[in-house]
């Protein structure tokens, strides 16, 4: 079954809530290209930015290795990131306390969902206070491969403590969690990513975009205001100073979406190295994810959201 088709007959599971497995569980599934990631990103009220990742994947030399990453962005413009690169014995999933274990990182979902990276470059401990659950919003298979994002927190209160240095400080927030699964390659399930997040609470907004390779878009609107809609159309093309522009159609509405201040410029596999990078690079291309502020204008309303946006170049 084609990617295409198999897009109509994965929809059925899109919107469901998915029972098992738990929010954190991950799986060591012995497949070549399989990767799962949970992430996070809040949006903090003092200008500040969070992004927070684990993963595990069977790319490259070894399988199973998982990774504890953070990404800390503040007013300013500094930039302060941790990653550990851990071994398949060094992570675990421990069902009867729903923690999930990376190295000397953890995550946990009882009662909230809770991301603690402990890393040479400081500690970062997000807290998001909604129960999360697992909600398929995108599903496609090609052949016997699948892609799967479930949101854990589509948007919530957070509370961050930071502790890098000599500095310590808890800030709070508005934060969102997914959780993806692929045994898809990243250059054959998409082109471009097109990812915003809107968490203010008067009016919070989640979007969510794939552009493949060839075919229709898959993307889908979540708001407070009017609940969810399907993605039907999209362009996404560069703008003038490294921005990027879009502009997006869904059964709902249509909305232009504007990038303005550059935060992190994150390429996994150059970061790598010549050397390693090659290797990986040979299966996976070379993605490369851009993520920034900006703004969600929606058309009619003339409604202007504020948000973190993330763009997604698979093969750059």
């Amino acid at each position: 079954m084609g990617l295409s088709v198999a897009l109509v007959a994965a929809s059925a599971l899109v919107g469901a809530a998915i029972r098992a497995p738990a929010p954190l569980a991950f799986e060591a599934v012995p497949d070549e290209i399989y990767a799962e990631q949970v992430g996070l990103v809040v949006d903090l009220a003092d200008g500040a930015y969070l992004a927070m990742q684990f993963g595990v994947s069977n790319v490259g030399p070894g399988d199973g290795k998982g990774v504890c990453r953070f990404t800390l962005v503040d007013r300013s413009g500094a930039v302060v990131q941790g990653e550990r690169i851990v071994e398949r014995h060094q992570w675990r999933y421990d069902a009867a306390s729903q923690t999930l274990h990376m190295g000397a990182c953890k995550a946990t979902s009882d009662g909230a969902l809770v991301m603690r990276a402990e890393l040479a470059e400081g500690t970062i401990e997000a807290r998001l206070a909604s129960v999360p659950k697992r909600t398929r919003v995108m599903a496609t298979t090609s052949g016997s491969d699948f892609y799967e994002l479930d949101t854990l927190v589509l948007w919530s209160d957070a509370v961050v403590e930071i502790a890098i240095g000599d500095e310590k400080r808890t800030v709070k927030g508005r934060g969102y969690a997914d959780h993806s699964r692929s045994k898809i390659l990243p250059n054959k399930l998409a082109k471009q990513w097109l990812r915003f997040r809107g968490l203010d609470s008067a009016d919070p907004r989640v979007l969510v975009v794939r552009i493949p390779p060839s075919g229709p878009v898959d993307g889908w609107h979540h708001a407070g205001s009017f609940g969810r809609s399907t993605v039907t159309r999209a362009q996404l093309q560069k703008a003038e100073k490294g921005g990027w522009r879009a502009l997006v159609e869904g059964d709902r509405g249509q909305w232009r979406l504007t990038t303005t201040t550059l935060l992190d410029r994150f390429a996994p596999v150059e970061e790598r190295g010549p050397v390693l990078g090659s290797v990986i690079g040979a299966l996976v291309g070379n993605p490369v994810t851009y993520t920034f502020r900006g703004v969600l204008e929606e058309r009619g309303t003339k409604r202007r959201i504020h948000g973190i946006v993330e763009v997604t170049v698979t093969n750059e």
